[in-house]
């Protein structure tokens, strides 16, 4: 969104989105997850960068 490239933004979002509420990890989001379905670090805060999209389009 900062770069101007606005279609790439919105399709990463809606992946991140798929990802999230399809596994079922809308309350806690991991860094990453093993092959055998693992998960480390699952309260992990990266996953915020999400609300600098919210502030970029908000305005």
């Amino acid at each position: 969104m900062q770069m101007e490239m606005h279609d790439n933004a919105w399709q990463m979002t809606e992946a991140v989105v798929q990802q999230i509420y399809t596994g079922g990890l809308q309350f806690r989001t991991p860094e990453a997850i093993t092959a055998s379905g693992k998960f480390r670090a699952i309260f992990y805060l990266r996953a915020c960068a999400i609300w600098a999209m919210y502030w970029m389009v908000r305005d």
